[in-house]
């Protein structure tokens, strides 16, 4: 009887294992950059709500300070840079912002983001149709990171995607820079 019981829990695990995406088995946490914004971009491109086009590029702006959009830091901008490499290795265009000069986004004293100024400055300006952003902040013992691709024309988002990164001291060095993070 005991054996029968046993086997019947493990059913019931694996059954409840098998049924979870696998998104939320990994728990999309990460202990590296590169690990996050490769989950990061996976996300994204499963969770796109219509089909873009490939050939139509998409413009990274930096990832932005949740307790103050306006303000971005190094690791704001290395987000955006790493999410949108590996979000170009599923076959999509991404832009380098660098080549447009003036920039597309806002420039503040403290950084630039698309949150922070109207996203069709970009989308004027560069001829781009998506953005893909986001922020990050302190919560949960680590830094939450959440990334959109952005619809220029109407603000729309086509896909949301969030991961937990692991707070370590390159971590908190990269964050620096963000008013937020220092008070923390």
């Amino acid at each position: 009887l005991a054996g029968e019981q046993m086997t019947r829990v493990m059913l019931l695990v694996l059954a409840l294992c098998c049924s979870a995406p696998a998104h939320v088995l990994a728990g999309c946490g990460a202990s590296r950059v590169e690990e996050l914004c490769t989950a990061l971009a996976g996300e994204l491109a499963a969770n796109l709500q219509v089909r873009l086009d490939r050939s139509a590029m998409i413009v990274t702006a930096p990832f932005a300070d949740l307790h103050d959009l306006k303000t971005t830091s190094p690791l704001g901008r290395i987000l955006a840079e790493e999410t949108g490499n590996a979000f170009s290795r599923y076959g999509y265009r991404v832009a380098d912002t660098r080549a447009f000069m003036p920039t597309p986004f806002t420039v503040k004293d403290s950084g630039e983001s698309a949150l922070s100024g109207g996203p069709d400055q970009a989308g004027a300006t560069a001829g781009m149709q998506t953005i893909l952003t986001g922020t990050y902040a302190l919560a949960d013992g680590g830094v939450r990171v959440s990334a959109r691709i952005v619809h220029v024309g109407d603000h729309a988002v086509l896909a949301a995607a969030s991961c937990r990164l692991r707070l370590t001291e390159e971590v908190r060095r990269l964050m620096a820079s963000a008013p937020s993070a220092a008070k923390a």
